[in-house]
Formats: C-alpha cells, sequence, structure tokens
C-alpha cells in the first residue's frame, strides 16, 4: 500500500494559494511569516485525484456521481471535502457521508469553500446550490 503525500495549503494575505509538504513546514520557501498565512483557509491533501487528474484538497467542492447498492446511477451531487476524524469524507449542506474513497474518481472539482462566488452549477443545471462557509 502507498502512503499519500503529506502536503498543505492556505491563502495568504493577497489570497494566493500557499502550498507545502511535511517535510517544508519549518517554513515553506514562499511564506514570508506566520503572519502571512490565513490559517482559516488551511486545507490538507486527500491524496486523491478528481477525474480530470487534479489533486483534492479538504475544502475542495466537488460534483460527483452516486451510484446506490442496487448500481442505480444517480446525477452528480455537489459536495464539500472534509476531515471527519479518521478520513476525508463527503458534506452536503451540513450533512457527512461517505468515506471519499468511493466514488470520488468519478467526481469533478468546481471550486472550494474558501472562495467567494454566489451560485454554482451542478450537472443537473441547478443554480440554486449554496454551501455552508459562504461568505
Amino acid at each position: 500500500m502507498t502512503q499519500r503525500e503529506i502536503k498543505f495549503r492556505a491563502k495568504n494575505k493577497k489570497g494566493y494559494w500557499v502550498y507545502w509538504t511535511i517535510q517544508s513546514a519549518i517554513q515553506p520557501s514562499n511564506m514570508m511569516e506566520d503572519g502571512d498565512l490565513d490559517w482559516d483557509t488551511l486545507g490538507e491533501f486527500t491524496g486523491l485525484l478528481d477525474k480530470n487528474g487534479k489533486e483534492i484538497w479538504e475544502g475542495d467542492i466537488m460534483s460527483i456521481p452516486f451510484t446506490d447498492i442496487g448500481n442505480t446511477k444517480h446525477p452528480p451531487e455537489i459536495v464539500s471535502i472534509i476531515w471527519e476524524s479518521p478520513e476525508f469524507k463527503f458534506s452536503n449542506t451540513g450533512k457527512v457521508f461517505g468515506n471519499i474513497k468511493y466514488n470520488v474518481g468519478e467526481g469533478k472539482i468546481i471550486g472550494n469553500i474558501y472562495e467567494k462566488y454566489e451560485e454554482l452549477k451542478n450537472d443537473r443545471g441547478d443554480d440554486s446550490a449554496k454551501y455552508e462557509g459562504d461568505k
């Protein structure tokens, strides 16, 4: 079993993402000082990729199709990625469900909870989705 690379990201005060690994955690090279980061945006890399090969991070918002126990496919759901010990999970309007290792490879990242947006359109064309963490 391959272990995932332990990586983190947070936005700096200018609004840009800063990335670092556990090995460089003493002082990430593109951080001038601790006060330059918005620690409320801190997230960890899940070790997983979406269907487009993009890294999935804690706080990302994804559109993910679901298949039930009877193998019935359902329209995509809009979910955010959260950490709930001991694993990363999906959250949809405050309801937490599922380990993200299932179905995540069929989903795509469509944003994250830390950036301002008014509405997101999911694959069903529903443009009324609102999420916890909206500012």
